[in-house]
């Protein structure tokens, strides 16, 4: 059994709206594309319903009543951690220091966390 799964898996499982939007506003790509996801090689888990999970991470949610702009926040600050991942630094200075690759996981946890 595979011991990495995100929320974004599930995200496929939502309406075909709904799945479009979060992809464009979290800046989703495929599992794949992510360092902390792509290291086991195992990327899906049989039997699992991501449509039926992503409706009962939503219905959770709705249930004790966290607002839509507030769940969105929770999905915004889980993909900033996977972008996180596939943040890069390059050696300068000799190897005393290191700077942030300025490239599209910088820019994509930035404007998830809300930053300019």
């Amino acid at each position: 059994r595979c011991g990495h799964r995100s929320a974004f898996g599930a995200c496929d499982g939502a309406d075909e709206k709904t799945r479009r939007r979060l992809h464009q506003f979290l800046k989703l790509k495929a599992a794949s594309e992510y360092n902390y996801l792509n290291q086991s090689n195992c990327l899906t888990i049989d039997r699992i319903d991501d449509s039926q999970k992503f409706h009962k991470l939503m219905e959770a949610f709705n249930t004790v009543q966290i607002p839509q702009e507030y769940q969105e926040r929770a999905l915004a600050l889980l993909a900033a951690v996977l972008w996180l991942g596939n943040v890069s630094f390059e050696v300068t200075d000799n190897e005393n220091y290191v700077d942030v690759v300025a490239d599209e996981a910088v820019t994509n946890v930035a404007m998830l966390m809300g930053c300019d």
